[in-house]
């Protein structure tokens, strides 16, 4: 009769003796608190020597009837190395306590964007129960972000934190007498907001709903922006830089023609410099040659197979009174050339080699910047506004529209719209879908002189002298929108965009790398 339920007594026993609730491990626990948020998704990363995570555990927070059982998750003790360093990620949910004053709202609020938390294994121990990923530990990660990108050192990076640290948080939270890092982890938003920073206090709520909006761009600290993750001075003064591959090609104010290399955007090394003698405008590449608008020196040649040693090939000069050759612009097999006063100059560069003048001729008073599209050319003629060329028959260009403008200085063209960088009218955004009849549709105003506006994608990155980069959505071009504007620590001119780096050139401060993916 016994060997009848041997095996459902097996059963039992082996049931009875399986650990399915984890009752038998030991877990460290933490809360996820913008305010406390429920069905956050939280994942687990050990960050090894070099800064790659590896992906070591996974959780969802808890819910409740009460903010003390909303937002807690846990983390298996013996996953958890005392001397490691972690990154604790708190993506969605919903918030329960989303103006911080200690009580449960009666309707959540949907969190799109994420909280972040480093965290060393012996702190996660010490703090069991009352280590907290807030969005002070946000702000933290924000500000090393670049260090933990492009110069993580793991012996270092605990100082990196506690440094931080006493940027954001004025007065001792832990009770340990000291502010440190310890201090941000055990930050709780009902109850230590006062003892934040004043700056960070006052702008506490604001980037808290951005992180619940998922702005692309994350909330930052008012100080020099942590996506600037190269700024290169000695360059000289540069009014135009252009990406080529992992090289940048500029020219500067007093003449020199400059190659960087940026294989690393945070460590770029000077390649090759070559004095030409003229301000250079303007810099274009193709097929391993850079063309330069050299002021009154012409259009210079200059083949940059091998880098370190670029060779002048040919300078393009005429010798009307007064011109100034300002910008430059390949579309297909052809190079147009700005002339200020002079007009507009084509060139057949099927031959980089043996350019052949096809056209010259005369749109406006002055031409500052062109963009070409199809059939038509769009000039930026400064206090003359933009015109629209038809050059469908490139032997005999016809002005057929134009617009007034404040001051056109450069322009892009994207689609049936024209950008216009405006200096202190702003980016001026025109429907030329009837070239004929070009339609201002919307004006972007910004707090000073756009001189230059790139189009990508869905925005447009603006360079805006002394006040910096804007970044705006031009989802719909008749409603312009602002993402984002930070500084930069010279004078903006240009803007270029490869993938996530923006390149700025940047005056008197030579060029900067923006990484718009630094917090990834």
């Amino acid at each position: 009769m016994f060997i009848r339920y041997l095996p459902l007594i097996f059963f039992v026993f082996v049931f009875y003796s399986c650990d399915f609730e984890g009752e038998n491990n030991r877990y460290i626990t933490g809360t996820a608190k913008l305010g406390n948020l429920s069905g956050a998704l939280v994942r687990f990363f050990e960050i090894d020597n070099d800064g790659n995570k590896k992906l070591v555990d996974v959780d969802v927070t808890t819910d409740g009837n009460s903010l003390d059982e909303i937002g807690k998750f846990k983390i298996p003790e013996d996953k958890i190395k005392d001397d490691a360093l972690y990154l604790i990620e708190v993506s969605g949910g919903i918030d329960w306590d989303n103006d911080d004053d200690g009580i449960k709202n009666k309707k959540g609020v949907l969190n799109k964007g994420k909280i972040r938390a480093f965290v060393f294994g012996n702190q996660l121990k010490n703090l069991d129960g009352d280590f907290r990923v807030t969005l002070v530990s946000e702000l933290i990660y924000e500000y090393l972000s670049r260090e933990f990108k492009y110069s993580f050192d793991i012996k270092t990076f605990r100082d990196s934190l506690d440094k931080a640290s006493k940027l954001i948080i004025d007065k001792d939270i832990n009770g340990d007498l000291k502010v440190n890092y310890t201090d941000v982890l055990a930050f709780e938003p009902s109850l230590d907001i006062d003892k934040l920073k004043t700056s960070i206090k006052n702008k506490y709520f604001s980037y808290s709903e951005k992180i619940h909006k998922n702005s692309e761009y994350p909330p930052i600290l008012d100080i020099e922006p942590v996506w600037i993750v190269g700024n290169y001075k000695n360059a000289g003064f540069i009014f135009d830089a252009k990406f080529s591959d992992n090289e940048v090609i500029f020219g500067t104010q007093r003449g020199n023609f400059g190659i960087y290399s940026l294989e690393r955007p945070d460590k770029g090394v000077p390649i090759s410099y070559k004095s030409t003698g003229n301000w250079i405008w303007n810099v274009e590449v193709v097929d391993n040659t850079a063309i330069l608008a050299m002021d009154s020196g012409g259009i210079g040649f200059f083949d940059i197979t091998d880098p370190e040693n670029p060779v002048l090939k040919k300078v393009i000069k005429t010798y009307e009174p007064g011109v100034m050759y300002v910008d430059v612009e390949i579309y297909g097999n052809r190079l147009f050339v700005a002339k200020g006063s002079s007009g507009i100059s084509v060139y057949n560069i099927s031959d980089i080699n043996s350019p052949v003048e096809e056209v010259s001729f005369k749109p406006c008073d002055f031409v500052w910047d062109m963009a070409v599209k199809g059939e038509y050319l769009y000039a930026a003629c400064y206090d003359k506004g933009m015109k629209v060329v038809d050059i469908s028959d490139i032997q005999n260009p016809k002005v057929v529209g134009g617009i007034d403008t404040n001051d056109a200085w450069d322009i892009e063209v994207n689609g049936d719209y024209v950008y216009i960088a405006d200096l202190e009218g702003g980016m001026v955004v025109v429907d030329v879908s009837d070239q004929k009849h070009p339609k201002k549709v919307s004006t972007f105003k910004t707090d000073g002189y756009v001189f230059d506006v790139e189009v990508k994608g869905n925005k447009a990155y603006l360079a805006d002298l002394d006040d910096g980069v804007y970044i705006v959505d031009i989802k719909n071009p008749e409603n312009p929108k602002l993402v984002l504007r930070f500084n930069t620590p010279g004078k903006a001119y240009d803007v270029e965009i490869n993938r996530n780096l923006i390149l700025v050139s940047d005056g008197p401060s030579g060029f900067c790398v923006v990484d718009t993916k630094v917090f990834e």
